[in-house]
């Protein structure tokens, strides 16, 4: 019985000295935290220099950006162009190709009426 107590206040002192590191740990976290952000409060101030500075810079990217978008409405406009054309091609070529196609279907037409009259003419001929 005595081995289970003397286990018992063992364990039971580990955890409390584990706990005990535990806490120290996180006091000195919270105090190099709280240090750590009393530094970042403190904000340089703004001098005219810097602020001509990003002025410019803004200025620059805001040119850029617009240079970036002149191009691209150029891009596409060069795309819209030949796809309009391209299309124009194709539009051009269907209807010679369909224009064709109906010449061919009016002399098979042409044909199969001539061979009907030849026929009918036999036909004629047959009958006396």
């Amino acid at each position: 019985m005595e081995k289970a107590f003397i286990f018992a206040a063992n364990y039971s002192n580990q955890k409390k000295q584990k706990m005990k590191k535990l806490l120290s740990i996180l006091a000195m976290a919270a105090v190099m935290a709280s240090c750590n952000d009393s530094k970042k409060e403190e904000t340089p101030a703004v001098t005219a220099d810097s602020a001509a500075m990003d002025a410019n810079v803004a200025s620059q990217m805001a040119d850029s950006a617009s240079k970036m978008a002149d191009t691209a409405t150029s891009m596409m406009n060069k795309m819209t162009d030949s796809t309009g054309k391209t299309m124009d091609k194709m539009g051009e070529a269907a209807k010679q190709d369909a224009g064709k196609m109906m010449d061919k279907a009016s002399d098979k037409m042409e044909k199969a009426s001539d061979k009907m009259e030849n026929a009918a003419d036999k036909m004629k001929e047959k009958k006396p």
